[in-house]
């Protein structure tokens, strides 16, 4: 599954829960390396500023993370 602008993201940790939106992604390299991959840029509820960046494989591969489709609106 790829993340897309317009997808929530549940983050149910126990220390810290919080709601987001991925507003905007972008191709990138990552950390160095020859590859790219996709860097989310994500506006928390809790959290007031510029968003959080985190890269995609980051954020999948937390087992208290949920992703909900939403849908994209360009």
């Amino acid at each position: 599954m790829q993340l897309e602008v317009g997808d929530m993201i549940l983050w149910d940790d126990p220390e810290d829960r919080d709601i987001g939106w991925i507003v905007h992604t972008e191709e990138r390299l990552y950390e160095g390396g020859i590859n790219e991959r996709l860097l989310l840029f994500i506006v928390w509820a809790k959290q007031e500023g510029e968003p959080e960046t985190i890269w995609e494989e980051y954020l999948l591969g937390r087992d208290y993370v949920t992703i909900v489709k939403g849908e994209r609106h360009d």
